[in-house]
């Protein structure tokens, strides 16, 4: 989610616990399972010296409703990722450094120019929005450029996009066609088969919650209007997932 460049910025907010900042460390780079010396190690790089004199272990063991401690060390469940996005709310935009970085999709998608020039302009769009505050809207256009580059990939492969064991059956129990799947399976099918990583589908399944906000009736059932806060995170998602999904090319 973060890089220890936003972490920096974070981790010396005023107001922070050590908790919190523990959970911020623990959503950096991409949120995968971290030792108490990676955490260590990683709080340090961003300038919390202090860390050295914690007991982590104690520390997140109070918060097991935030995280939870895995086989290959710690990570944030589901409560954890809301608990950050609320908080990352109430931290001042001038100390957020997460960026929308820009991918140039011509370099990627040779095969098909129109989508490509689409999914470009779709990014800028997604910047102008921000930029204006039109949160709502840049978070329904990363859900759907999101979206797009994976239909994308579905079509280019596939071969490889049927033989996943997650591939969605009709009522009649044949095989749904490429064109005829939703976000939702197109990322669990993704993350089937290795394109992207476990925390990259969980948190990608979190954008398109908010992409569905595009309808008005969703968006009073979830109670949900985003802000610059939950843009940042989005931002972060599409980042990583699409970063993950063009080592497949």
């Amino acid at each position: 989610m973060f890089n220890i460049s936003d972490l920096k910025d974070i981790l010396h907010t005023k107001g922070l616990y050590q908790k919190d900042k523990l959970l911020f460390v623990l959503a950096t780079n991409d949120c995968s399972p971290k030792k108490v010396v990676e955490i260590k190690k990683i709080a340090s790089e961003a300038g919390l010296k202090e860390i050295h004199r914690w007991n982590i272990t104690a520390i997140l063991n109070s918060v097991k409703s935030y995280a939870i401690s895995a086989k290959n060390g710690w990570e944030l469940n589901k409560n954890g990722q809301n608990y950050i996005i609320n908080l990352l709310n109430k931290i001042p935009v001038s100390t957020k450094s997460i960026e929308f970085s820009y991918i140039d999709f011509k370099k990627t998608i040779k095969d098909n120019i129109q989508l490509a020039e689409l999914l470009n302009s779709r990014v800028n769009e997604i910047e102008k929005n921000i930029s204006v505050q039109a949160y709502l809207s840049a978070v329904i256009m990363m859900g759907s450029l999101l979206e797009g580059f994976l239909l994308y990939l579905m079509n280019k492969y596939t071969k490889q996009a049927n033989q996943s064991r997650v591939v969605p059956k009709r009522q009649d129990g044949t095989t749904k066609a490429i064109n005829e799947l939703k976000l939702f399976e197109m990322i669990n099918i993704a993350h089937d088969l290795g394109w992207i990583k476990n925390n990259t589908k969980r948190f990608s399944h979190s954008l398109r919650i908010y992409r569905n906000l595009v309808h008005p009736y969703e968006q009073l059932k979830e109670n949900e209007f985003p802000d610059r806060g939950t843009c940042d995170i989005c931002v972060a998602v599409v980042n990583a997932g699409i970063n993950e999904l063009l080592k497949i090319i």
